[in-house]
């Protein structure tokens, strides 16, 4: 099973909790810039993953897709597959860019990650869970800045 339309793009150190659990595609071009706040973010949601006690054991492997359009198109190349699964972590690049602010970015990097690896559903603790990570990033960020920047609390 494959992602179509996938563009290449630079590796990034990830933190030995993530090590093969994570897989990185991409469907557009990504900046140094953009790889490297990722990065970051997988830095330190793995400090506060071992604050909470999540080891590489405990967690799910994810693809996550670096969207270019507005469609994510997979191919099954294999023909005697019938059903598949798999986890997907999928960033809306397009649409992230067009908020001209990096720290928005670098949130939605983070509450995805949050979702995925603590398996939290409920929107006010991912932001919460979120905001405990972003501030290693940018320790002037609060819940206000998060509401301020109008981040979805359903």
């Amino acid at each position: 099973m494959g992602v179509r339309n996938v563009v290449p793009i630079h590796d990034i150190v990830k933190p030995d909790i993530f090590e093969d659990k994570i897989e990185l595609i991409s469907t557009c071009e990504m900046s140094i810039d953009e790889l490297k706040a990722f990065a970051l973010v997988l830095k330190y949601a793995a400090v506060v993953m071992e604050k909470d006690g999540i080891t590489k054991e405990s967690i799910k492997k994810a693809s996550v897709v670096f969207l270019g359009s507005d469609e994510l198109i997979i191919d099954e190349e294999d023909e005697k597959c019938c059903a598949s699964t798999f986890s997907l972590i999928i960033y809306h690049m397009n649409r992230l860019r067009k908020t001209n602010n990096f720290l928005i970015i670098t949130y939605a990097y983070i509450e995805e990650i949050v979702h995925h690896f603590w398996n939290i559903h409920d929107e006010t603790e991912v932001k919460y869970k979120g905001l405990e990570i972003m501030k290693y990033l940018n320790p002037n960020v609060t819940i206000d800045t998060l509401k301020r920047w109008n981040i979805n609390w359903k």
